[in-house]
């Protein structure tokens, strides 16, 4: 419906339209992709198959000390165990 120009219960067009009024065109339209564009994929699609949450590093610190627990991943492995001495 959208792309006819047509509300329905999800969207309404009006505002698109006053800022794209070809919407079918601008998605036919060929893009050009950012040179690192499937580096950036692959990392979402691994993120989002292992739903491990992305970003950067003092965002992901700060959500494991709000959750408190770990959700970087860690090496494989077991854990070793600390030696006394």
């Amino acid at each position: 419906m959208h792309l006819a120009g047509q509300d329905d219960s999800v969207v309404e067009t009006a505002a698109l339209l006053e800022r794209l009024p070809d919407w079918a065109a601008f998605l036919e339209a060929s893009i050009e992709p950012a040179p690192n564009y499937l580096s950036e994929i692959k990392r979402l699609e691994t993120h989002a198959r292992t739903s491990r949450p992305l970003g950067t590093s003092d965002w992901l610190e700060a959500l494991e000390e709000r959750l408190g627990r770990a959700i970087r991943p860690r090496p494989p492995g077991r854990l070793r165990k600390e030696v006394e001495g």
